[in-house]
């Protein structure tokens, strides 16, 4: 047989017990079987752990972490990044959903060259329902990605000696900022895959308007307190961040 990289599957689920199911049901359909599926569950108060052991006792690549205590889904992602095995990291929230061929569609794609990728997206309503399809760009490089982030954190496989021991950091836009950590170190993500969509994003009512402004403030913090630039530069950043979010969503 032959030999093919592990790759390690981060899934956060917090009070996820409507959709948990569908999404570990698309991991289980993957046409690539070298997992290991780590889900997190942060301290849930519904059914979100009974539905996760149910489905670990019936397939030995599900891994559970249980917290005990709320931590969000920053702590969460990092405990299952320390508990990882696999040569590759990819993730997957619970509540999003990925195509059967998506693990044997991105794993091929990486190559020593070739350490970080992502890939087409849909944007779906709470009851599965289309929104659109989303393409990012065909690479991204660090002072690309300082105008936004292009990619959906369900879409990123990883490296994962390129990951080390990066962590997601606790605060809002932990993916965007992970990002910006890894890319600021030289190199390229690029887009893997056709132009089909890989994977499903569910958006739900929360995403309103008060939510959006409260993204924009994280993207500020990103920009003034991890990069550490000026005001003028953060502002002419925000600008730039502020029109590709309308222009994305258009």
């Amino acid at each position: 047989m032959i030999n093919i990289p592990k790759i390690s599957i981060v899934m956060p689920a917090y009070n996820a017990s409507k959709t948990l199911a569908f999404s570990i049901d698309s991991v289980l359909s993957q046409e690539y079987i070298n997992w290991e599926l780590l889900i997190v569950n942060d301290a849930s108060s519904d059914e979100t752990l009974l539905i996760a052991e149910s489905y670990a006792d019936k397939d030995s690549r599900i891994k559970i972490i249980n917290q005990h205590k709320n931590q969000g889904v920053a702590k969460s992602r990092n405990l299952a990044l320390e508990a990882r095995s696999g040569g590759y990291v990819a993730f997957l929230d619970s509540d999003d959903l990925w195509s059967e061929n998506k693990l044997s569609s991105q794993v091929e794609s990486l190559t020593p060259e070739t350490v970080f990728s992502y890939m087409p997206y849909s944007l779906i309503d709470s009851d599965g329902l289309l929104i659109r399809n989303y393409m990012p760009p065909k690479s991204t490089t660090y002072k690309s990605m300082l105008l936004g982030n292009p990619l959906g954190t369900l879409t990123v496989m990883l490296e994962s000696n390129y990951l080390g021991n990066s962590m997601f950091p606790i605060r809002g836009h932990e993916d965007y900022a992970l990002w910006l950590s890894l890319l600021r170190k030289g190199g390229i993500a690029k887009m893997a895959g056709g132009d089909e969509s890989y994977a499903k994003y569910r958006i739900h009512s929360s995403s309103l308007t008060s939510s959006k402004l409260r993204a924009a403030g994280w993207q500020w913090s990103i920009y003034r307190e991890l990069e550490g630039f000026s005001m003028l530069t953060s502002s002419a950043l925000m600008f730039s961040y502020a029109y590709k979010a309308i222009r994305k969503r258009i």
